[in-house]
C-alpha cells in the first residue's frame, strides 16, 4: 500500500487523541483493570473483591459515596447470577457475612440521621440508602433457590433493616421502603414467615409457641406493624402496597401467626381502621364527590373526587381480598372447625364491616334516620360497590335479603327504603337506587333461594328451576320491583346511561307475558313518542339527510349499551352528578334547542339514543335476545325513485348507488365525472383566500345506499376535481339583495361529523339540549360554513340556486320516505 506522509505535529494531535479516547479522561491503567473486571466479573474472586471493598470501608463520605453504591449494585447482581448458575456464591455470601455490612451501613444512616433531626440531614448517605433498599429488594425477588433466601432472611438483619428508622419525608426512601416490604411479603410462606415472627419466649422462630408466662416475651412481627402504619399514608402507592403487604401476612398459613393476628391488640391495628377510611369516605362523597361545581355555591373537585371514588373502590376490593382469606383448621377437626369459621379472618372481617359501616352508615343513611351521616344517594352509591366487590356469599346474600326481603317489625325498614329510593322524584337518588339493583341481580354470589325470596329470581333462573309467575307473595315483590322500574324508564327524565342500567334488570325479571296490558301499552307508547320526537327533529333541522344513516349505525353500539351497561366507579358518580345538577334546574322549563348546527346536531344525536333506548324495550325483546340489526327503514326503491331527478319523460337523472353509508359522503379532493350541460352546473368564481379566485363549476350530486340518501352541492375545478362540498340538507342559498350574480350559500358539515358525535360519549350522562357538555372541538367541527358565488349574469345565479332548492327538496321526501316505518 502506498504510504501517506504525515507531518509529526499531525501525528502527534492523532496519538494525543487516540490516548483520550482509550483513558476516558481516567488513564490507561483504570482502563486496563476496568477491562479485565469486565472480562471476569462473575467470579468469586470478584465477589470477594467487592466484599473487601464494604468491609474496609467504615463511615461513608462525599469521595466515597459513589464507589460504595456502584459495589453494593454489582453484589446484588453477582449474586443474582449466581442464585442462577452457581450455588457457591451464596456459600461465599454466607462465609463473608456480606449482609452484615448492609445493616452496618443501614444503622449508620439512622444513626447520623438521628443525630440531624434539628438540621438538614446530610444527602452523602441519601444516595446509598436508597442503592441498600434496592439491591436488598432486587436479590429478594429475584433469588429462586429456598436455602438462598433462608440465608438472606436468618440472623435477623432483615427485620433490623425492617425496623430501622428512614429519613420517610424522602419520597424517593419511602417508594424503596415500601417496595422492600411488599417484596419480602410476596415471599411469605410458612418455612419463610419465621424469620419475620417473633413467636415469643425470647426465641425467634423456636418452639411456634407463644407464651403466656408473665415473664414471657411477647410475640412481635415488624413486618406488619411496619406496614399498617402506612395504610393512611397520603401517597396512594404507598397505601396500596402497605394493604398488599398487610394482605399478604394474612394469607400466610401458620397457626401461631394467625392467633397472632386475631388477638383484639393486633386486630385494631388494622381491620377497624380500613373500615373507619371506608364509612369516612362515603361521608365525604356529598362534599366532594357529589358536587357539580357548575353552581356558583358549588367549587368543582374533579381530582379529588377521582381520588376519594378510586380510594372507595380500593378499600371495598381490599376488604373482600380479607374476606376471602381461608381458614387454616381442616373442616375434620369437630372441636375447632366451628370456632375458626366464626372468629376467623374473614368471619371477623365481615362482622367488622357490617357492625361499623353497612348498619350504622349504609342502611342508617338509607333509612333517614337520626343516625344518618350521609345522603341517600351516598348510601345507595356505597352499597352498589360493595355488592359489585363482594365475592362472600354470606355477605352478599346477607345484603340482599336485608335489601329486599319484607320482615315483621314496625318501623320502615331497608327494603321499604330501598323500594321508595327507587320510586323517589330525586333523579340521583332513583338512579342511585338503579344501580344498586343492578348490582345485586348481576351478583352471581347470591344464592337462588335469597333472590326469590326478595323477588329478585331472574327469568333464565326460575325457568331453571322449574318456576313460573305465579300468585304468591315472591310473585308480588317480583312485581313491585318490575313496576318501580317501569316507572323510572318512562316518566323521569334521568340520564340514559341509568335508564340503560334498569332496562338491563327490567329485561331479566320480566317477560312479555309477566307485564300486563297496562305496562306493554306505557313501554309501546314511549318508543312511539320517542320515534315522533326523532322524526320531527330531524325533518326540522338541517341535519335530517343524517338520520337514516345514524339510525342504521347506531343499533349496534345501543344494543351493546343495554346488554353491557357501563357501571365504573367514574362513569357512575358523573352519572349521578348530572342527576343531581339536572333536579336542582328548573324542569318545567327546559331550553329550547339551539337553531345552530352543533345544538340541532347534539339535540338529534339525544333524540337518536332515546329512540335506540325505547326500540330496545319493546315488549317481545324481554326475556329474549335482542336482534343483531336495526329495524327496517323505507323500502330503498321509493329512496331512489324519490331522488331522481326527472326532466322530462325521456330524461332522468338517478343518483349514484354505493355499497356503503362511508361512501355517501362527497369527500373534498375527488375527481368526479365533468358535466358541461347548463342544467345540471353553472360557472362561477370564488375565493377561499384573498386574491386567489377559483373558475369553478357548482353541481348537484346524489347518492343512495339502501334506504339512506344524501345529496351535496359540490365545486369542481378543470379535471373534476371536487374543491369544495355543502351538504344540500344545511344549504341554504339567497340571491344577494343588492347584487342579483351574487349567491350566498349557507355550508354545514358533513354528516361524518355528526356520527363522530354520535359514537363518542357526549349526551350518555347529562343534558344535551342546546349542544350540552359539547367540547370545544366537537363544537367547532359542527359549526356552519359560508360561500359567496359570483356567476357571469343573474340568470346563472337564479339557476344555480334552482339547483340546489330542487335537490333539497327532493332529498326531504325521499328522507321521510325513509324514516316513516319508524312512525308506524
Amino acid at each position: 500500500e502506498e504510504v501517506t506522509h504525515i507531518p509529526d505535529s499531525q501525528r502527534h494531535r492523532t496519538l494525543c487523541r487516540r490516548l483520550v479516547v482509550w483513558w476516558g479522561g481516567r488513564g490507561m491503567f483504570a482502563n486496563l483493570l476496568n477491562a479485565v473486571k469486565r472480562r471476569d466479573r462473575f467470579t468469586l474472586e470478584e465477589l470477594r473483591r467487592l466484599n473487601d471493598v464494604v468491609a474496609r470501608t467504615t463511615t461513608v463520605t462525599t469521595a466515597n459515596r459513589d464507589a460504595l453504591v456502584e459495589t453494593f449494585r454489582e453484589i446484588a447482581e453477582l449474586m443474582i447470577w449466581g442464585d442462577q448458575n452457581e450455588p457457591s456464591f451464596f456459600d461465599a455470601f454466607v462465609e463473608m457475612r456480606t449482609l452484615t455490612h448492609f445493616s452496618r451501613f443501614i444503622n449508620q444512616q439512622a444513626r447520623h440521621r438521628a443525630g440531624h433531626r434539628q438540621g438538614q440531614p446530610a444527602r452523602g448517605g441519601s444516595h446509598l440508602t436508597l442503592q441498600l433498599l434496592q439491591t436488598l429488594s432486587i436479590m429478594v425477588q429475584n433469588i429462586q433457590l429456598e436455602t438462598s433466601l433462608f440465608y438472606l432472611f436468618s440472623n435477623n438483619h432483615v427485620n433490623e433493616l425492617i425496623e430501622c428508622d428512614f429519613d420517610f419525608d424522602d419520597e424517593e426512601v419511602m417508594a424503596y421502603y415500601i417496595s422492600l416490604l411488599k417484596t419480602i411479603s410476596l415471599k411469605l410462606n410458612p418455612a419463610t414467615v419465621q424469620f419475620f415472627f417473633d413467636y415469643g419466649d425470647g426465641v425467634l422462630g423456636g418452639n411456634k409457641k407463644c407464651s403466656e408466662a408473665p415473664d414471657a416475651k411477647l410475640a412481635s412481627f415488624p413486618l406488619f406493624t411496619r406496614a399498617v402504619g402506612f395504610v393512611e399514608h397520603p401517597e396512594s402507592m404507598v397505601r396500596a402496597a402497605a394493604r398488599t403487604v398487610v394482605l399478604n401476612v394474612f394469607g400466610v398459613h401458620d397457626k401461631e401467626l394467625r392467633r397472632y393476628l386475631l388477638k383484639p391488640e393486633n386486630w385494631a391495628l388494622y381491620v377497624p381502621r380500613v373500615v373507619d377510611r371506608i364509612a369516612a369516605a362515603v361521608e365525604s362523597l356529598d362534599g366532594v364527590a357529589l358536587v357539580d361545581g357548575s353552581s356558583p355555591t358549588e367549587i368543582s373537585h374533579d381530582g379529588e373526587r377521582s381520588n376519594l371514588v378510586a380510594e372507595l373502590g380500593d378499600l371495598m376490593y381490599h376488604v373482600n381480598d380479607l374476606m376471602c382469606v381461608p381458614n387454616l383448621l381442616d373442616s375434620g377437626d369437630k372441636s375447632h372447625s366451628h370456632y375458626e369459621d366464626e372468629h376467623g379472618v374473614a368471619s371477623k372481617t365481615e362482622r367488622e364491616l357490617w357492625s361499623k359501616f353497612v348498619e350504622p352508615t349504609a342502611l342508617g343513611s338509607l333509612k333517614q334516620g337520626d343516625g344518618a351521616t350521609s345522603s341517600m344517594t351516598a348510601a345507595l352509591f356505597a352499597l352498589s360497590r360493595l355488592m359489585q366487590a363482594c365475592t362472600r356469599t354470606t355477605l352478599a346474600n346477607r345484603l340482599c335479603e336485608v335489601l329486599t326481603k319484607k320482615n315483621s317489625r314496625e318501623g320502615m325498614s331497608s327494603r321499604d327504603a330501598f323500594i321508595a329510593s327507587l320510586k323517589s322524584p330525586r333523579l340521583d337518588v332513583a338512579s342511585a337506587a338503579v344501580f344498586a339493583l343492578y348490582s345485586i341481580v348481576k351478583s352471581c354470589h347470591v344464592s337462588d333461594e335469597t333472590a326469590e325470596e326478595g323477588g329478585l329470581l331472574t327469568v333464565q333462573r326460575k325457568e331453571a328451576m322449574g318456576g313460573d309467575w305465579g300468585e304468591d307473595e315472591k310473585g308480588e315483590f317480583a312485581d313491585e320491583w318490575i313496576a318501580a322500574l317501569i316507572k323510572f324508564i318512562t316518566e323521569t327524565q334521568a340520564p340514559l346511561a341509568a335508564k340503560q342500567c334498569a332496562a338491563w334488570v327490567l329485561r331479566r325479571l320480566a317477560t312479555r307475558e309477566s307485564l300486563g296490558n297496562e305496562r306493554q301499552s306505557a313501554l309501546d307508547k314511549m318508543m312511539v313518542d320517542a320515534a315522533r320526537v326523532f322524526v320531527h327533529g330531524a325533518m326540522e333541522g338541517p341535519w335530517y339527510d343524517s338520520a337514516s344513516c345514524l339510525f342504521t349505525q347506531e343499533w349496534a353500539s345501543a344494543r351493546r349499551a343495554v346488554e353491557q351497561p357501563s357501571t365504573q366507579d367514574d362513569a357512575v358518580i358523573s352519572i349521578l352528578i348530572a342527576a343531581r345538577a339536572q333536579d336542582d334546574q328548573d324542569t318545567l322549563t327546559p331550553p329550547s334547542p339551539s337553531d345552530s348546527s352543533p345544538g340541532a346536531g347534539a339535540a338529534l344525536v339525544a333524540q337518536l339514543r332515546e329512540l335506540m333506548f325505547a326500540a330496545m324495550l319493546r315488549p317481545e325483546f324481554l326475556g329474549a335476545a335482542l336482534p343483531l340489526d336495526a329495524p327496517p327503514l323505507g323500502d330503498p326503491s321509493l329512496i331512489i325513485d324519490a331522488m331522481t331527478d326527472t326532466v322530462d319523460s325521456d330524461t332522468m337523472y338517478e343518483p349514484i348507488a354505493v355499497r356503503s353509508t362511508a361512501e355517501l359522503e362527497v369527500k373534498e379532493g375527488e375527481f368526479v365525472v365533468e358535466s358541461t350541460d347548463t342544467d345540471r352546473s353553472v360557472a362561477c368564481r370564488v375565493a377561499f383566500e384573498p386574491g386567489r379566485e377559483l373558475h369553478v363549476r357548482i353541481k348537484v350530486i346524489s347518492r343512495v345506499c339502501g334506504s339512506c340518501a344524501s345529496a351535496s352541492a359540490v365545486l369542481v375545478s378543470e379535471g373534476g376535481r371536487v374543491r369544495a362540498v355543502a351538504p344540500i340538507a344545511g344549504c341554504v342559498a339567497e340571491i344577494d339583495s343588492k347584487h342579483a350574480k351574487w349567491l350566498h350559500m349557507q355550508v354545514r358539515s358533513p354528516w361524518s361529523q355528526l356520527s363522530a358525535l354520535a359514537k363518542s360519549s357526549f349526551g350518555q350522562i347529562g343534558p344535551v339540549i342546546g349542544g350540552g357538555r359539547m367540547t370545544a372541538s366537537q363544537r367547532r367541527k359542527l359549526q356552519d360554513g359560508h360561500w359567496t358565488l359570483a356567476f357571469s349574469d343573474a340568470e346563472s345565479a337564479e339557476r344555480a340556486r334552482g339547483l340546489v332548492e330542487s335537490a333539497r327538496l327532493r332529498l326531504r321526501i325521499a328522507t321521510e320516505m325513509s324514516l316513516a316505518p319508524l312512525l308506524s
